[in-house]
């Protein structure tokens, strides 16, 4: 146990980890008004990936310069997936290393609290201290070995796997065999993704040559470590030989670099006061997509609902719920995208690897809830930073609910109109009254329309 001397860090919020989700909840609570520090290291391990444009934006409106300047231009991938091939999405690369290094700086400078160093232990409230300022206690390591204790109100964990939590369900592992890859300079920078009998690749090559190749593949299938560079180099020139794809001569270069993983989801929440983000609650597959644009979503979910945790206790329950529906939602949509991905993959790949990922992501048998109701339910919304419980318009084709269309919110426009018209069309009164509106205030009128339309049925009170 740390020395009752040892320096202290007191803060409202702790968040634990320097992965893309801590990163992001560190920084948007920060923006938000919320006293928050970061207790973390970054990784010197080179990790590369792709990430979609949205991730320019996010970074971009969130002012994190340094960080976009480690993204390379977009490069279009190729993809030959069952036999097809054909031009998908660009992709930026990036490192993660060089990433999170250079997103620390943009955190540092815009005043976030960041301490680099390790995580001990962490100590949850307990009933003698429940009801103290900060009765969450961390101890951790610093830079310089030292031991250190940190208290707050609250705690968001976004150490990945070193988060201890009991999955919800847990994908098959899967072993990443990594490569460099050279080809003569000159080309167009470009990424591909290809399926295989007995796994996948990932992979890109730039215009100066240099890339990379990732094989997927069930850890069984993989010989033993001394044999790795003769296997990486059989797959590659699976991939080099799928039809339709236009990817220069190239070799394999260097060793190989092994990581297994395994998607996953656990409870978003610890505590009542403890929140999990990024891979500490949803890792999410990596045929999935967005693994990096999710951290920024988790963030944007999470920031707001630590916020009403720590400053409205009144809707600390909702918030909690808020965000424990939306990691759900996030896990469901990537699960799903997933098992399309390897449904795809197995009719033309009849091998172990796609059909035990095929029946792992294969949608909960349990009968179909029914389809809800038409009408208005107040759910929790994020506004101006706080979970707040508001009317939206559900439909059975919208069972979450609908509040904005185009910036306008339904419920509002409703108590201004009155009742959804039957199919006859709007009643004098409220022919009136758009008419006005649309004297007025154009944009109301087509989204009061839409919403019509959208609700299929003549009334929605």
């Amino acid at each position: 146990m740390p020395d009752r001397h040892a320096p202290t860090i007191e803060t409202d919020v702790l968040v634990l980890g320097a992965g893309p989700a801590a990163l992001a909840t560190a920084l948007a609570l920060h923006r938000s008004g919320v006293a928050v520090a970061l207790i973390g290291q970054t990784t010197a391990t080179s990790a590369w990936e792709g990430a979609s444009p949205r991730l320019v934006q996010a970074l971009q409106q969130w002012g994190c310069h340094q960080a976009l300047d480690t993204l390379s231009p977009a490069a279009p991938r190729q993809v030959a997936w069952a036999g097809q091939a054909r031009l998908a999405n660009a992709e930026h690369l990036l490192d993660r290393a060089v990433l999170h290094a250079a997103w620390w700086q943009d955190l540092t400078e815009q005043g976030v609290a960041m301490h680099a160093g390790r995580v001990i232990e962490v100590v949850p409230p307990g009933a003698a201290n429940a009801d103290a300022p900060h009765p969450w206690h961390v101890h951790w390591h610093d830079g310089q070995g030292e031991l250190r204790q940190a208290r707050a109100h609250i705690v968001v964990d976004g150490r990945g796997a070193s988060a201890s939590a009991t999955p919800l369900w847990q994908g098959p592992v899967t072993l990443t065999l990594s490569r460099a890859v050279q080809a003569p300079a000159g080309g167009a920078p470009r990424c591909f993704a290809v399926s295989l009998p007995d796994g996948w690749a990932w992979g890109h090559v730039d215009a100066r040559g240099h890339g990379l190749m990732q094989c997927f593949a069930d850890p069984g299938t993989v010989p033993e470590r001394d044999d790795w560079p003769a296997w990486h180099e059989r797959q590659r020139q699976q991939v080099w030989a799928q039809a339709g794809l236009t990817l220069p001569h190239a070799s394999g270069d260097g060793p190989v670099l092994a990581r297994a993983w395994r998607g996953r989801w656990c409870a978003p929440l610890s505590h009542p006061r403890g929140f999990r983000v990024g891979e500490a609650c949803l890792a999410a597959d990596p045929l999935s997509g967005h693994g990096m644009f999710d951290a920024f979503a988790m963030a944007l979910a999470c920031a707001p609902a630590v916020r009403t945790v720590l400053h409205r206790p009144a809707d600390a329950e909702l918030a909690r719920r808020f965000y424990e529906d939306r990691v759900a939602a996030m896990a469901r949509a990537r699960r799903e995208a997933a098992h399309g991905f390897y449904a795809t993959a197995a009719a033309s790949h009849p091998g172990a690897y796609w059909a035990r990922r095929v029946e792992a992501t294969a949608p909960a048998t349990a009968a179909p809830s029914p389809p809800p109701a038409m009408g208005w339910q107040p759910q929790p919304v994020v506004e101006h930073g706080w979970i707040l419980p508001r009317r939206v318009l559900v439909t059975p084709q919208h069972p979450g609910g609908i509040r904005l269309l185009d910036g306008i919110d339904l419920a509002d426009l409703r108590d201004r109109l009155g009742p959804w018209p039957g199919d006859a069309g709007p009643s004098p009164a409220q022919a009136a009254q758009l008419a006005s509106l649309a004297r007025t205030h154009a944009q109301p009128v087509p989204v009061w329309l839409r919403a019509w339309r959208l609700t299929g049925q003549a009334d929605a009170t």
